[in-house]
C-alpha cells in the first residue's frame, strides 16, 4: 500500500509543480526575466519584483504551497466493524503517513494503534498530506477494495492541498468505517489456487477433480467446451468478430448453486442444479455478447461433501481457456467452506 501511495505522490509532485508554474507564467503574459540596459550601459533585470514574486519561497508560491501541504494537521476518526455492522474491538490499525514532499520508501513514521471496545480509533497530533490506513485482526478476513463508497479494510485518506477534503473526516460522531469479515471456525480444506486447464474446443468432455492440484480424485466436475473462435479468418478484425461458444458443467449426483461473493463461506443446504451452462451465440446483439465470463458457485457432490469454485472461461482460447480456484471440504455433511488463506479470499463481487 505504501509503495502505491508513494508512486502516486511522486507523479502528483511533478504534475502539480509543473502546472502551477505554467499557470503563473501564462497569467502574467510576460517573461520572468527581461533584460535592459541602464544609462551607463550595464545590463539589468527589468521588473525584478514580478520575478521574485513568482519564484520566491514566499506566501502564495505554488511550489511552497505544495510542500507545505505535507504539513497539514491531521484529525481523523474511524470505526472498525464486521460484515454485520457490529463493532470490532482490539483490531490492529496500521497508520502510514505521507509526510515527505519528495516521498521516499522510508517507513520510520509508520505506527500502529488499536480499536477500542466500540471499534473506535482516532489519529491526531500529526501532520501529513495523506495517510494510509490498514486494519486487520486474527479471525477476520480483510476486504481489499478501496473507496469510501464500498466496504473496505484499507483506505487512503487525503488531507493536504484542499482543506475541504479533510473536513469530512474530523467529525467524531460520524467516523469513517473499516470493515473486516468474521469467518468463524475454519475447517481443513483442499485448496487449489487458480490453475489453468486445457479443454478441447469441440465439446469433448474433461473431468477435473477438486481433490488435488493435478485435478485427480473422486470429487470430479465434467466440463464440455465449444468454441468457433479458431474457425474465424485470422485477420486484423478478428478481435471485433462474434462467434458461437459455450461451457457446460456436470456433477453426477450433485450440482451447482450461484455464490455472490468469496466471503460467502457456508454452502446452502438445498437449491443445487445440474448441469450449468454458459452460452454466447454469434447472433446475439453486440452489447450482450461476451468473449469471456467469470462465475462463482457452491458445489455439492454425491457423497454429501461440499466445495466452492471460482472460474474464468475465455471463449477465444484454444489452449487453456479455463482458469479455476477451488475449495473442498472432505467432511461429508459439513457445509463450512471458510478459509484463512489470504490469496483465496480476495473479494471479487460483480
Amino acid at each position: 500500500m505504501r509503495k502505491n501511495i508513494k508512486k502516486f505522490v511522486l507523479i502528483g509532485i511533478l504534475a502539480l509543480i509543473g502546472s502551477a508554474l505554467y499557470i503563473e507564467i501564462k497569467r502574467s503574459h510576460k517573461p520572468l526575466l527581461q533584460e535592459s540596459s541602464d544609462r551607463n550601459g550595464n545590463s539589468t533585470i527589468r521588473n525584478p519584483t514580478s520575478y521574485n514574486r513568482k519564484l520566491s519561497t514566499g506566501i502564495g508560491d505554488p511550489v511552497t504551497d505544495f510542500i507545505n501541504a505535507y504539513k497539514t494537521p491531521v484529525e481523523f476518526y474511524g470505526k472498525v466493524v464486521d460484515q454485520h455492522g457490529d463493532a470490532v474491538g482490539g483490531a490492529s490499525i496500521k497508520i502510514l503517513p505521507v509526510n515527505n514532499a519528495f516521498g521516499t520508501s522510508d517507513s520510520s513514521s509508520d505506527f500502529e494503534i488499536a480499536s477500542d471496545a466500540k471499534g473506535l480509533f482516532s489519529v491526531r497530533n500529526m501532520r501529513a498530506l495523506s495517510i494510509g490506513i490498514e486494519v486487520q485482526k486474527v479471525g477476520y478476513l480483510t476486504l481489499g477494495d478501496w473507496g469510501l463508497e464500498k466496504p473496505a479494510s484499507s483506505r487512503s485518506i487525503d488531507f493536504g492541498l484542499s482543506d475541504s477534503k479533510g473536513k469530512r473526516f474530523k467529525d467524531p460522531t460520524n467516523p469513517t468505517l473499516f470493515t473486516l469479515h468474521k469467518i468463524g471456525p475454519v475447517e481443513p480444506l483442499v485448496y487449489v489456487n487458480e490453475r489453468n486447464w486445457r479443454l478441447a474446443v469441440d465439446g469433448m468432455p474433461r473431468k477435473i477433480a477438486l481433490d488435488s492440484e493435478k485435478g485427480v480424485g473422486s470429487h470430479q466436475i465434467e466440463f464440455r467446451f465449444l468454441s468457433g473462435w479458431n474457425k474465424l479468418p485470422m485477420d486484423n478484425e478478428i478481435n471485433s468478430k462474434r462467434y458461437d461458444w459455450s461451457l457446460e458443467a456436470h456433477i453426477p449426483g450433485g450440482g451447482f448453486l450461484k455464490n455472490g461473493s468469496d466471503y460467502n463461506s457456508e454452502a446452502p443446504e438445498a437449491g443445487y442444479l445440474e448441469p450449468i451452462k454458459i452460452e454466447y451465440a454469434a447472433t446475439m446483439p453486440k452489447e450482450q455478447w461476451k468473449r469471456s465470463k467469470s462465475e462463482r458457485y457452491f458445489v455439492k457432490f454425491a457423497d454429501g461433501t461440499h466445495g466452492r469454485i471460482r472460474f474464468d472461461i475465455d471463449g477465444s482460447s484454444d489452449m487453456s481457456p479455463l482458469s479455476m480456484t477451488s475449495w473442498l471440504n472432505l467432511k461429508p455433511g459439513s457445509r463450512n467452506l471458510a478459509s484463512s488463506i489470504k490469496d483465496a479470499t480476495e473479494m471479487r463481487d460483480e
